[in-house]
């Protein structure tokens, strides 16, 4: 069995790489390379994941307001749902 990698962000694989007769794959690769003309790097919107990890990470794991609210309107009788928002709920779950 071979696992090939995880995902769409997997870089191509080394049978993916084109090479150019009478140049070896590793020629430009070490930390003496230098880059070549019209060498670029784009970095996409996945670049962001990191900042909305951390803004992610403020938010409490538990709003304990909101549980608070909804606990004091079942306890009270005032919280109602819509039995129609209940059965589309539970048909979009089948679905």
């Amino acid at each position: 069995m071979s696992i090939e990698g995880i995902g769409p962000l997997d870089g191509p694989k080394p049978s993916d790489r084109k090479v150019e007769p009478g140049v070896h794959p590793s020629d430009g690769v070490g930390s003496d390379a230098t880059p070549r003309a019209g060498d670029s790097v784009e970095v996409s919107g996945r670049a962001d994941i990191g900042r909305y990890a951390a803004e992610l990470a403020k938010v409490p794991e538990i709003r304990t307001e909101q549980v608070d609210s909804l606990r004091n309107a079942i306890t009270e009788g005032s919280y109602d749902v819509p039995a129609e928002d209940i059965a589309s709920k539970i048909l979009d779950e089948l679905i």
